[in-house]
């Protein structure tokens, strides 16, 4: 980003581009996006926008789950032994991404649905209720799970407001099929 940043300021001179490490992966840079662009809309200048962000993505919560544990050997982030007692037990791992910007795995449930009922127990006891007027989703071709998580967390926050999308092959790749994902602004990661 850095090199792109310079080599458009060569051409640009007086273009202001400012280079952000998010924290952040996936949806939840979209979510720092859609925050920038309300700041913006509600006047606030360049400098006050890179320096709201700047503050909003230490409090960018990501809290997922996969089901494809063979995603995760063969990526390198399960052994062998882990994913065949993983699937043998229909264990769940349930992710978050660190304070530092690092995908952690924070607990395993037993079973999907209980893996997304974790998933909306985070996200209801972290978010700011001051701050959230909408939730992002992101998944891995699972949209019957994904309503299912919605429908949850509407019931819990009244927030009625998402917005859902399907993950890029990158993410996919690591993540696989069944991946779901839930992005808010939380009272700290």
């Amino acid at each position: 980003a850095c090199v792109a940043r310079n080599l458009i300021l060569e051409d640009y001179p007086d273009a202001k581009i400012t280079v952000i490490d998010s924290l952040c992966a996936s949806l939840g840079e979209g979510l720092l996006v859609h925050y920038a662009l309300k700041a913006k809309e509600d006047g606030k200048n360049y400098e006050q926008v890179v320096s709201y962000i700047e503050t909003l993505k230490h409090d960018i919560s990501h809290w997922f789950t996969v089901d494809d544990i063979d995603t995760l050997k063969r990526g390198g982030r399960l052994s062998g032994g882990a994913a065949f007692v993983a699937k043998t037990l229909k264990i769940k791992p349930v992710l978050y991404v660190s304070p530092e910007g690092k995908l952690v795995a924070r607990t395993k449930k037993i079973g999907r649905k209980n893996a997304m009922n974790e998933i909306v127990e985070k996200l209801v006891s972290m978010y700011d209720k001051e701050r959230n007027d909408i939730f992002f989703i992101s998944h891995g071709d699972c949209i019957d799970e994904v309503l299912y998580v919605k429908k949850r967390i509407t019931e819990l926050t009244g927030i009625e407001n998402f917005i859902i999308n399907e993950v890029g092959p990158v993410i996919g790749s690591h993540a696989g099929p069944g991946v779901l994902a839930v992005f808010f602004i939380s009272k700290g990661r």
